[in-house]
């Protein structure tokens, strides 16, 4: 880069002293100094026109160089977007499932308590028309369908370990029951 830099710059300097020359030959051959005041003042225009064009290059590869960067920022940035883009979509897709997902447990919550409705109606009845044993079974199997109601929309540990520790309750009496 420093040697094609170091090669327009002696280029330009050669050329600058050529144009020089042709300007001083011009102004010796001309005797009016009009003519030779007019000379000078394109020789000045000439120069501030060389600096100016050497500082508009300077600039247009300062604007490049940021240019090129800028395009490498721009694809960064596109990378990023597309990923967030698809994350974007993966947190809709999750969205629908979960939403139909609660769709179905609340269908299932109104099933429970539909049939579990139903079970304490007909243990009613079965304790109206049988003997004890048969409302103790249909009145346990009704708590552990609540309790399981509880279970899946709560999710407490401790309620979980209540209703296994109450089920084997229930189981253990029903044993001595019926061995007595």
């Amino acid at each position: 880069m420093n040697v094609n830099n170091e090669i327009e710059d002696y280029e330009e300097e050669n050329t600058v002293e050529d144009d020089q020359e042709e300007l001083e030959e011009l102004m010796n051959m001309s005797s009016n100094p009009k003519i030779q005041r007019k000379f000078l003042d394109l020789k000045i225009a000439n120069k501030s026109l060389l600096t100016l064009n050497g500082t508009l290059e300077e600039t247009i590869k300062k604007q490049s160089s940021n240019l090129n960067t800028f395009e490498s920022m721009t694809d960064v940035q596109q990378l990023q977007l597309d990923h967030i883009t698809k994350v974007e979509e993966l947190m809709r897709e999750l969205s629908i499932k979960i939403s139909s997902q609660e769709l179905e447990i609340r269908n299932l919550k109104n099933k429970l308590e539909d049939n579990s409705g139903q079970q304490q109606k007909v243990s009613l009845l079965n304790m109206n028309n049988k003997p004890n044993e048969k409302f103790i079974f249909t009145l346990g199997k009704f708590l552990i369908l609540a309790s399981l109601y509880g279970i899946l929309f709560n999710l407490n540990f401790e309620k979980i370990w209540n209703l296994l520790k109450s089920l084997l309750e229930y189981l253990y009496s029903m044993i001595q029951e019926t061995f007595q």
